[in-house]
């Protein structure tokens, strides 16, 4: 069972014409996708406005995206940054409780990672997830741990299994993110069937194969049909949250909110028709179109 998303960065909530957008598009469920530096004053006031918006049914708060970066190092070797790290993370969590959304996306890491490091880092990171877990039942939260790429914590299968190996269940999770899987883009399929039970929401885009790209689904080399089919067998609801800001060309906010939710529903649409939308793209005579001949 799964639902689609969209991920929306906290800059945007106070646009009236994000507003606008979000409430006539067909996915109003979106992930809140907080950055590093801001204020918490300002979390706050966008969490007001959100509040207002789902009551009016405008738009529904599936995933909360805490800040990334040296405010939430929860995998730091160092116990000043890595304590800091996690009181930073008990103050979201309150300011962003009016919002009652269950799904917390958490970066494991920051980076660059030294390989003679990377026990260190991980042995903080659980470390940090045990001090947080009190914080999460208390309001009913889920962690949900996203994999990262390059030299990050969670940069494989293995290590997205350390990370929470004897984790409760209930308060940790996965939220894994297709395009982070840096030289090993066809175990994705087999990576999702493996962590399948703790999957709590994923981040669904395309790449390269080499680095992160967050392009639309279908313009990579991800193997889309293979990637829904395991999706399908999951028992438990994930959310789906289409990340793919970064490949749209800034120009006028009121043109690309627009664009931005029609191509996420359009997107959802490809993800779930993959299998013969690829068939069809594969058995169209390009050649002829194209004077290959």
């Amino acid at each position: 069972m799964h639902c689609y998303a969209v991920s929306c960065p906290d800059c945007q909530i106070a646009n009236p014409e994000w507003q606008k957008a979000v409430a006539s598009a067909a996915i109003k469920r979106i992930e809140y996708s907080c950055a590093e530096g801001t204020h918490m004053s300002r979390f706050a006031e966008d969490v007001k406005i959100l509040c207002a918006m789902q009551e009016r049914g405008d738009v529904e708060v599936g995933s909360i995206h805490i800040p990334f970066g040296a405010m939430t190092a929860v995998g730091a070797a160092d116990e000043y940054l890595r304590t800091s790290s996690v009181q930073f993370i008990r103050e979201f969590l309150k300011v962003t409780s009016p919002l009652k959304c269950r799904n917390y996306t958490l970066h494991p890491s920051t980076e660059p990672i030294a390989e003679e490091d990377r026990a260190a880092h991980m042995a903080g990171l659980r470390k940090s997830l045990k001090e947080l877990e009190d914080s999460a039942r208390a309001q009913n939260a889920v962690f949900n741990l996203e994999n990262l790429p390059r030299t990050c914590l969670g940069r494989d299968l293995a290590e997205m299994e350390e990370m929470l190996e004897d984790m409760p269940e209930d308060v940790f999770g996965f939220c894994v993110d297709v395009n982070h899987f840096c030289g090993f883009a066809k175990a994705c399929p087999q990576i999702i069937a493996k962590l399948g039970p703790r999957i709590n929401s994923m981040h669904l885009n395309d790449y390269d194969g080499v680095d992160e790209c967050h392009w639309y689904p279908g313009l990579g080399v991800l193997d889309w049909p293979a990637i829904i089919r395991e999706i399908r067998k999951l028992p438990q609801k994930v959310v789906l949250i289409q990340e793919t800001y970064g490949f749209l060309k800034q120009r006028s906010s009121v043109d690309n909110n627009a664009v931005i939710f029609r191509n996420v529903a359009a997107c959802a649409h490809f993800i779930e028709h993959a299998e013969e939308m690829i068939s069809a793209r594969k058995a169209f005579p390009a050649g002829e179109w194209f004077g290959g001949r």
